[in-house]
């Protein structure tokens, strides 16, 4: 803008001189040209005005193109925290539910090894038990083997008196025979 205001100053400067040139004095010349002069200058300064203005807009221009593409980053980093913070959300639920299962399994061992624990404060009397047990099974078994042996004794001396009484069944049924044969043949009165 200050650029299309200098040339249009320089423009109407440089027709003016053209159009007083012929018939001018010198006084109006020379204030002619000090006006062209200043007009000039004033061309000059707004140029340079037009070529800071220019190089700050491509400053501000690069610094929204900076700021853009840092908040093009800002945005992906953002992105890739919520990805980790839902990772992390999940991680820490299947941390609570193992945490929840592994002391579960701790109750369940703890009741296990109080039960072990019981078992081995019961193992002594059960040891004792189990020893008079074992005396009790020696015994029985001594006294079934000299049942045994009476049994065997017993058999043995059985045999004789197994084969005396039926002997003597034998004896008394041969004489109940000849008692009967000898009654019929007695003589009937």
């Amino acid at each position: 803008m200050n650029g299309m205001r200098a040339s249009a100053i320089c423009l109407a400067a440089a027709a003016l001189t053209f159009a007083l040139g012929g018939c001018v004095s010198k006084d109006e010349h020379d204030a002619k040209v000090a006006e062209l002069k200043q007009a000039k200058d004033d061309l000059a300064k707004a140029q340079a005005d037009l070529e800071k203005t220019n190089a700050s807009l491509k400053e501000a221009d690069d610094d929204r193109k900076q700021a853009l593409s840092d908040l093009a980053l800002a945005v992906d980093d953002l992105a890739n925290l919520h990805n980790g913070l839902a990772a992390a959300k999940t991680a820490a639920t299947k941390a609570e539910r193992e945490k929840n299962a592994a002391e579960a399994k701790v109750k369940t061992l703890e009741g296990e090894n109080a039960d072990l624990k019981k078992q081995a404060a019961e193992l002594p009397k059960l040891k004792q038990s189990l020893a008079t047990l074992q005396g009790d099974l020696t015994a029985a078994k001594a006294a079934a083997g000299k049942a045994a042996d009476a049994t065997r004794a017993a058999e043995a001396k059985l045999k004789p008196l197994a084969d005396a009484n039926a002997a003597r069944q034998k004896q008394v049924a041969d004489l109940q025979k000849k008692l009967a044969d000898a009654l019929k043949a007695a003589p009937t009165e």
